[in-house]
């Protein structure tokens, strides 16, 4: 699923009264793309009549005991895993998974929840329990058919409702994941209370306007034109996904004075100082080249 499929469906449904009881437990698979089983990825895409004209090139490419060439007497050889950087790593590993992914949403689908996945980051909703049951069985048959497994820190259960948290506990006292009632990272996008989004809101503007700085005073004294080219298609458009999944109250404060950072430095590549222009010229800052603009979008706009 997309990004903004998995994040919207995954909101609407905690934001039901009927759903109050449900939680959000988040799984991520330790070195996803590195580790799955060559094998086993052939073997679905071979039994899937979508995949199936892929087989042979995706043989070529993933065939298990594949030669390592190195600089030594010995070579290797490797059963496991993409090369990093491959084009084809993330989709050949959500082939790899596919089947277990539909597994866990068939079994949640029937208690009124489901399961979503963004490559290796996966959502799984419903009752405390069952989420938690199958989150266990989940690992366990990646674990058998492709040896993969959770990266155990980055698992947890979101409560939207504290009062059920003892109960869950009591009959889950051994359970590994991080439980919290304050929210959950959905693909790097914040959901949970308001508090809990400004929160993470505000790291990630901090995170993103301390780059920027960098790259300026990096790049100031050596290449104008390449600092208003990383300022436009590249800092600012890392914050363009929040301002595209929050609503504005929740983004509007932080999103302005990431704008007004962004004139800022745009102000000192181009050298006109745009916050004293005149609101005619101001306007056409965010309007693309073609209309004759700066291409300097505003998030808090978006």
């Amino acid at each position: 699923a997309g990004l903004q499929k998995m994040y919207t469906a995954i909101d609407t449904h905690m934001s039901l009264l009927q759903n109050k009881h449900h939680v959000v437990g988040s799984c991520d698979v330790s070195n996803a793309f590195q580790e799955f089983r060559r094998a086993a990825l052939l073997r679905s895409v071979s039994a899937h009549t979508k995949w199936r004209q892929l087989y042979k090139t995706l043989w070529a490419i993933y065939s298990p005991a594949c030669k390592i060439v190195l600089r030594t007497t010995h070579d290797l050889t490797s059963d496991d895993g993409s090369v990093q950087g491959c084009p084809t790593g993330q989709a050949c590993f959500c082939m790899a998974i596919h089947e277990d992914v539909v597994w866990a949403d068939r079994t949640l689908r029937a208690q009124g929840g489901f399961a979503i996945f963004y490559a290796d980051d996966g959502r799984f909703i419903g009752p405390p329990s069952h989420v938690y049951r199958t989150m266990k069985q989940f690992e366990s048959r990646i674990l058998t058919r492709l040896s993969l497994h959770y990266n155990k820190h980055k698992c947890g259960l979101w409560f939207r409702t504290p009062a059920h948290i003892p109960a869950f506990q009591q009959q889950h006292p051994d359970c590994p994941y991080d439980i919290t009632t304050q929210g959950t990272m959905v693909n790097g996008v914040p959901m949970g209370t308001r508090g809990f989004i400004k929160a993470k809101l505000a790291e990630k503007i901090d995170e993103v306007s301390s780059d920027t700085k960098k790259i300026c005073s990096l790049l100031h004294p050596v290449s104008l034109q390449n600092l208003y080219a990383l300022l436009v298609y590249c800092c600012n458009a890392r914050v363009t996904f929040l301002s595209q999944l929050l609503p504005p109250r929740h983004t509007r404060s932080h999103l302005r004075k990431f704008d007004r950072l962004m004139r800022r430095i745009a102000s000192i590549a181009t050298g006109v100082d745009i916050s004293s222009q005149e609101d005619l010229v101001r306007s056409r800052i965010p309007l693309p080249p073609k209309l004759h603009g700066a291409g300097l979008r505003s998030t808090a706009d978006t």
